[in-house]
């Protein structure tokens, strides 16, 4: 089983939900450690990249101000030290607080296996609580973000039972831009967590 940051995984491990003959450590794997932005691409996150390490990139506050605030609702600031975004979205939690912004901001991921590289929108991953499109030899190597769309405004919020630290009983995530192809001049797209077997 490979794992980064591994705060899912021990946790499994703990209470016996997985019992893999190997840990697959992939930290040393060269560019999974890569944060980078292109102007014209968008922002792509490695798959070991924590999430103290995207929460201090100027890039994301710049950007991507939803996703940061998602990050800052995920444990501890401790947890975010070990933590990846790829894990987050790989343990395919309904609750998963970054799962919310990464599909308004229209991300996909690079995904790796036997059969080689291929891409797949990040709305098509999630299959149910713990369940996702990834075969059994495949891996996620990164996730891409484009550039969002100009002058937008957005919002990640949550409720859970505790201020902070605690998995969200419900949350919200919310993007509207100008579009002149809209007949009202406007688009929204809007992220629901926590409320159903997948985010809706």
């Amino acid at each position: 089983r490979p794992y980064a940051g591994g705060t899912d995984c021990f946790m499994l491990l703990r209470d016996r939900h997985i019992r893999p003959k190997y840990l697959v450590d992939l930290k040393a794997i060269p560019g999974f450690d890569q944060i980078t932005f292109d102007r014209g691409k968008g922002l792509a996150i490695g798959a070991t990249v924590t999430l103290n390490q995207l929460y201090c990139h100027p890039e994301l506050s710049k950007h991507y101000p939803v996703l940061l605030s998602a990050i800052h609702e995920v444990g501890s600031y401790q947890l975010r030290s070990r933590a990846t975004l790829i894990g987050n979205l790989c343990n395919a939690s309904p609750c998963g607080d970054t799962i919310g912004p990464c599909l308004v901001f229209g991300a996909a991921l690079e995904i790796f296996g036997l059969a080689g590289k291929r891409e797949l929108d990040l709305a098509q991953f999630f299959q149910g609580p713990g369940k996702t499109a990834l075969q059994p030899d495949e891996i996620v190597t990164a996730i891409m973000m484009p550039v969002p769309p100009s002058g937008f405004a957005g919002a990640y919020k949550s409720i859970g039972r505790n201020k902070l630290g605690d998995l969200a009983i419900a949350a919200v995530t919310a993007l509207g831009y100008a579009d002149a192809d809209s007949p009202y001049g406007f688009r929204f797209r809007i992220a629901l967590t926590a409320v159903a077997p997948t985010v809706i």
